[in-house]
C-alpha cells in the first residue's frame, strides 16, 4: 500500500470500525494527519498571526475532518494485532490520570513533591506513548483472527490492492 493509497483508504473508511488495519495504512495515514497538521499551523500562523502552537481556523478544519479516520484506523489497526478496539478508551483514561496527576496534584501540593508529581505524571505519559507505538508497530495476527481476514496487502504478484481508490 502506498502512501495515497493509504490516505484515500482512511477517508473511504471514514466511520468504518469494522475489519482491520495493516502497519502501512496505519503509518503513513499518521504521517498524513502529521504533515497535516503541521502544514495547517503555518498557514494559520502565516495568515492569522498566531504562533504556530495555536490551533487556527485551517488546524481545527483538519482536525474536526481527521478525528473520525483516525479512531477507525486505531481500532482497525487493535484488531489486527488481535486486541479489541475499546483498548483506545483505556490510553485516554490513562493520559486523563496522568495529566491529573502531572497538573492536580503536582499543582496542589506545589514545591519539591509537586516537582515529583509533575515528573512522575510525565514519566507515565512517555510510558504510555512508547507502549502505544509498540502495540500499532506489531506485525498484524496471521490469517483469520476475532476480527476476520487480514488485510491484503500488496505483493510483488499483486501490486495494486482490491481496495485501491485510483481503479
Amino acid at each position: 500500500m502506498t502512501f495515497w493509497q493509504a490516505v484515500f483508504t482512511c477517508f473511504e473508511k471514514y466511520f468504518d470500525f469494522e475489519g482491520r488495519a495493516e502497519r502501512r495504512e496505519f503509518w503513513f495515514w499518521f504521517l498524513f494527519t502529521w504533515a497535516g497538521s503541521i502544514a495547517t499551523g503555518i498557514m494559520d500562523a502565516a495568515i492569522y498571526d498566531t504562533s504556530i502552537e495555536e490551533v487556527g481556523l485551517f488546524g481545527a478544519l483538519f482536525l474536526i475532518a481527521t478525528f473520525c479516520p483516525n479512531l477507525a484506523v486505531m481500532v482497525r489497526r487493535f484488531h489486527d494485532i488481535n486486541r479489541s478496539g475499546w483498548w483506545i478508551l483505556w490510553f485516554i483514561l490513562i493520559y486523563i490520570g496522568v495529566v491529573v496527576v502531572m497538573f492536580g496534584i503536582g499543582g496542589l501540593v506545589g514545591g519539591s513533591a509537586g516537582g515529583f508529581f509533575f515528573f512522575l505524571g510525565g514519566l507515565g505519559a512517555v510510558g504510555v506513548f512508547i507502549w502505544w507505538v509498540v502495540w500499532m508497530a506489531t506485525k498484524g495476527t496471521a490469517g483469520h483472527n476475532h476480527f476476520g481476514a487480514p488485510p491484503i496487502a500488496a505483493t510483488p504478484e499483486n501490486p495494486e490492492p482490491p481496495t485501491n481508490p485510483f481503479a
